[in-house]
Parts: C-alpha cells; structure tokens; sequence
C-alpha cells in the first residue's frame, strides 16, 4: 500500500482485497490542511497577518472567514512488493472544501478552526460526500507586531467526526503543537513549523500515522504591493522512524489581495517527481475575508476626583457638529512623534506630546468630525514590514489618545507604509542628505475632518 498523497513507500499483499469497512482503524489520506494565514498555503505564520492589523479600532478586524478547495490524484494505490507496479487504486481522488475562520481573542491570541468536506472518488464506485475531522487550532503569537523575528504556539486539536470508510479521518481524538518561526529578510521572508501530532488509531495495514512530526520551511516574497508568491516543502517523520513512512510534498503558489478585506489564494503541490509517481498532483484554490466595520461611539471615561463626595452626573455628550458649524483648528506639534527602534512603543517624550494633543481635541470636541492618524516609514526595510510598522505605529498613536479621554468613535488609523514619502530620495533636488530625507519620511501625520 502506498499513500501517494504522501509519496511514502508503503506496501502491502496484492492478494489482500477486503474493503476498508473492515478494519477498525482508519487513516486520512487528505493530508493538506489549509493555513489560517494569506500568506503561505499551508504553512502557519508568527507573525500576524498585515490585514489583521487593525486599521480603525482595536474590534475591527476581528474575524477572519475562507475557503479553499483542494484537488488531489491518486492518494491511496497499492503496489507490488517486487517490482513496483500498480495492482489497485483504492482512492483515486479527492477534492475537499475547507471552510476556515478565525477569531480575534486578544492582541496576542487567535482562534482558528477548519471544517472540511471532501468528495471521494473510489473506483468501481460512486463518488461519495464524507465530513473529515473538524480541526480547531489555537495561534498564541509571542514576539511584538513589528518584529523581524516572531514566534507563535499552535496547539492543535482533531475532532472525529470524518467518515473513516473513505479516508478521510483518522477515526480517534487527534491532538499536537507546533512551533512556528517567522523571519523577515528585507525582499522575502522565510517560515519554519515543526512539532507533534498524536492519532491513537491512524493505522491501516502497514501504514501508521499514529505519532508523528510534522516540519514545514516555506518562503514568499512580494512581486507588487498585491501580488506575492510562496514555496514551500512540508511533511512529517512518522515515529518510530520508518524509511517508506515520512510523507512530504513540495508546493508553490501566489497569493493576490482584490482590497483591504478580501485575498485570493492559489497553488499546485507535487509528492514526488519520479515518473512512476508523476501523477501524484495536488491543485489549491482559496479565498480569505477579514470583514471590517467602524466600532459604535463610546462615551468619554468619567473624570473621578478624591474631593467629590457624591458622583455628578454625567454632562451630555455634544451634537455632531453641522457642516456649517464646525470651525477649522490647528494641532500644533512641537517635533515629530517618535517610537523605540524598530517599535511600535512609544517614546517618553511622544506620550507627553500627544497628551498635549489629547487636550486640544477634546477642548474643541465638537468643532470636528474625524482626526485621521497616518503612519509613514522611510524606504529602508522590505514593503511587508515597514506597513506592518507604520499600521501598528498609527495604531499605538489612536490607542494612547483613546486612554487620555479622546472620543474613540472620531478617530481613525491607517499605515501606508514606504509608499507615501514626504520627500522624493534625492538629496540634490531636495537640498537634503539622504540620511535628513529618510528621518523626515518616517513620520505620523494627523489629518482633520471639519
């Protein structure tokens, strides 16, 4: 028996031919289960996902919702034991629906699951529909948003509730961790997974996935600020080691982003390029939302005092302002608002400035519709990290005024990233050095709506 899915050498009797109803222990020979990230097909991310970096308020961006479709051929064959030849086909295809989400749990920690569906092509029979095992999966990021470095926990969890007749699940409670670590270079960036994965009853003749560890190393650099493209190798090591048992596939794929909400996922994968497995062939399709939404208004947070005996009640928020009421101000910065190296943290002297803002906007509450903050960087770094930089920098900024009593509901962030310079890089058109022109392009602008 071989599972191509897998380009494992595994083989049984060709004089063996009862139906896979009969044995007590299944496997799933569906091995690809799609990321929770728009960057790498099957590979998990540390790093969180540039569109998951909050735009307008620490609620939006909070849930994630996909699907991908996955064609495999040939995943299940049986071979001769002397020569290598096919003697029977016991699953010759497999086409699988992955509906994917995500939810937000706090800054550090998502909830992902995966629900696939699988149409499985059996010969000498008619194609059958099968739930496989319900995946929940846990990301629990450790390293800052802007890191170059990041590292992230994915507990795992197998539900299941997969049809084991055809394939498709492991037919017992399956569990794992994986590690994964995230490095950006500058033009591309590299990921590694590695880890452990338990199925008590993922056996079927001489096949046993029973304990493995899983490894993955994939790479995706940016062609356009919407196009991208990945490679990637993933497999596991089957325990205890056995030569014929370790599948592994190599894949590649591009990733395309329509807008802000929505990503668009594609790729063929291979699980060896011997001619006699050549038609081992996998193709992936995917789509990826990150609905948005504006956050309903907040009152500002009372004011307590020591001396106050009773509480006061609360004065009435002000109307939003008329068109023809609102009276244009200025907010006046004394220097540019600065963050720790490489940081989103703001320094000392950045919070005492816009504590000096905080207090201007809410004396003239009232008097505006929207304060817009923008983050810019220079052009030093690769494009993915200097937007992941300026989007958490614009959105250190809304935070901190958020605490200092501004109204959230009136403020905005965004990140542009190296693509809006406030100066062309040209010291002799400027009259500045490059090293002036850098400084003053990595900055934070506010823009008012009156």
């Amino acid at each position: 028996m071989k599972n191509r899915n897998a380009a494992s050498k595994l083989l049984i009797l060709s004089s063996l031919a009862c139906g896979p109803a009969a044995f007590a222990n299944g496997i799933s020979v569906q091995l690809y289960s799609p990321s929770s990230s728009d960057q790498f097909l099957r590979s998990e991310t540390a790093a969180r996902d540039l569109l998951r970096i909050d735009s307008v308020s620490s609620a939006n961006r909070r849930f994630m919702f996909g699907m991908t479709y996955n064609f495999v051929r040939d995943p299940l064959v049986e071979l001769n034991e002397e020569n290598g030849t096919r003697v029977k086909t016991w699953v010759s295809a497999i086409q699988t629906f992955d509906g994917v989400g995500s939810v937000r749990v706090s800054d550090r920690v998502d909830l992902n699951f995966d629900v696939p569906v699988n149409w499985v092509a059996v010969p000498d029979q008619a194609n059958k529909s099968a739930l496989g095992d319900i995946k929940v999966f846990p990301k629990i990021h450790l390293s800052d948003a802007v890191s170059p470095v990041h590292f992230a926990l994915v507990p795992e969890l197998w539900l299941p509730t997969g049809n084991k007749e055809y394939f498709v699940s492991d037919h017992s409670l399956g569990w794992g961790m994986l590690v994964s670590v995230q490095r950006d270079w500058g033009y591309f960036s590299t990921v590694g997974n590695f880890g452990f994965r338990r199925a008590s009853a993922a056996s079927f003749y001489n096949i046993d996935y029973r304990n493995r560890l899983p490894l993955s190393f994939g790479v995706s650099a940016p062609l356009t600020p919407a196009w991208s493209a990945n490679a990637e190798v993933a497999g596991a090591v089957v325990v205890p080691l056995t030569r014929f048992q370790n599948p592994a596939e190599f894949s590649v794929g591009t990733n395309y982003r329509l807008n802000k909400d929505f990503a668009l996922q594609g790729g063929v994968g291979f699980a060896s390029l011997q001619s006699r497995d050549s038609t081992d062939y996998r193709v992936i399709l995917g789509l990826r939302f990150w609905p948005s939404y504006a956050p309903a208004s907040q009152p500002e947070p009372a004011v307590s005092s020591q001396l106050a005996r009773a509480p006061a009640a609360p004065a009435p928020l002000p109307k939003p302002p008329k068109p023809e009421d609102a009276q244009p101000f200025q907010l006046d910065l004394r220097e540019e608002i600065r963050f720790e190296n490489n940081s989103d943290v703001l320094t000392a002297s950045a919070r005492l400035l816009l504590d000096e803002v905080a207090q201007t906007l809410k004396a003239n509450r009232g008097r505006y519709r929207n304060l817009r903050i923008e983050g810019h960087t220079n052009d030093l770094g690769s494009a993915d990290l200097n937007l992941r930089l300026s989007k958490a920098r614009a959105l250190s900024v809304r935070t901190y005024l958020a605490g200092r009593g501004v109204d959230s509901a009136l403020l905005d962030s965004e990140g542009f990233g190296k693509e809006r310079p406030k100066f062309p890089l040209d010291p002799k058109k400027v009259g500045m050095s490059v090293a002036a022109i850098r400084e003053a392009n990595r900055r934070v602008e506010f823009r008012l709506t009156f």
